[in-house]
């Protein structure tokens, strides 16, 4: 994995969450590129059209997916998208963040 500051930086790309977010809390794996891009669509709008999903997945495929790749996080095969070596150090960082209660002064 490289650098913390380079990992948040991936982290920054909210679809890179949702990747990350849909694999951990996934009962099966590998998903699907088909059925992540259908996921993450149904975050992104409330009922999406077909183009949106479409535009997702082509996203997913271009950028975000090898990304992810690219820092270990995930592994993409035929079959699909699945948490790779460095998957859960990155969530990790991921749900740390998500679950971090700002100091508030009094």
């Amino acid at each position: 994995m490289s650098d913390t500051w380079t990992v948040f930086d991936v982290l920054a790309n909210r679809r890179r969450r949702w990747v990350l977010g849909v694999l951990a809390f996934s009962p099966r794996t590998p998903i699907p590129v088909r059925d992540l891009a259908e996921s993450i669509a149904a975050f992104e709008f409330e009922n999406p059209t077909t183009t949106q999903t479409k535009r997702v997945r082509t996203s997913l495929r271009r950028t975000h997916l090898d990304c992810l790749e690219g820092f270990d996080a995930i592994h993409i095969s035929q079959d699909g998208v699945s948490p790779g070596p460095s998957f859960h150090p990155i969530f990790h960082i991921l749900s740390v963040g998500l679950t971090h209660q700002p100091h508030t002064q009094s």
